[in-house]
């Protein structure tokens, strides 16, 4: 306890600090007044650099072939996950579907629309770290019989 004002100081603040903390006052004078109050402490490590995982690292056939991305963190707590193409929150969508966590995407099936910068997002109450952006790159081949187009998507050099 600091005086004058009773105030709780609990430094350095570690992961057993965490819980609730009930403060109780009593003022005497005419007669005695009571309050209490209960506050909630919760102790968070900051988010460590996301890692971007792509499978299958050699690409994925337009239209039939599946892509997957996973973003890991080495440290964190209470982490939210948010997936980013060109800078802009990725949804649900027919052909994008998330985790439970939202800490993979999955891309089913390819298309030529899913070309892109993806980059992965993770935050909790007292930081967040962005990957830099992986680019699923075009690469056409065409059949020798002249059947339909199909696109590779295959992983580029991450952006620095």
């Amino acid at each position: 306890m600091m005086p004058p004002n009773a105030s709780l100081l609990i430094n350095p603040l570690q992961f057993p600090d965490e819980g609730n903390y009930i403060v109780k006052v009593n003022i005497q004078g005419n007669g005695t007044l009571s309050a209490s109050q209960k506050i909630q402490v919760t102790v968070d490590d900051p988010v460590t650099k996301p890692v971007v995982q792509i499978h299958p690292p050699s690409g994925a056939v337009e239209y039939v072939g599946n892509m997957t991305l996973t973003c890991q963190v080495e440290g964190g707590t209470r982490l939210a996950y948010q997936w980013l193409k060109h800078g802009r929150p990725v949804h649900t969508s027919s052909t994008y579907f998330f985790s439970p966590q939202n800490n993979t995407l999955h891309i089913a099936p390819v298309m030529k629309e899913d070309i892109g910068n993806y980059s992965c997002l993770v935050k909790n109450p007292v930081s967040e770290m962005e990957r830099s952006e992986v680019t699923l790159v075009e690469s056409l081949q065409i059949s020798p019989i002249g059947l339909p187009i199909h696109l590779n998507n295959v992983l580029a050099c991450p952006s620095k």
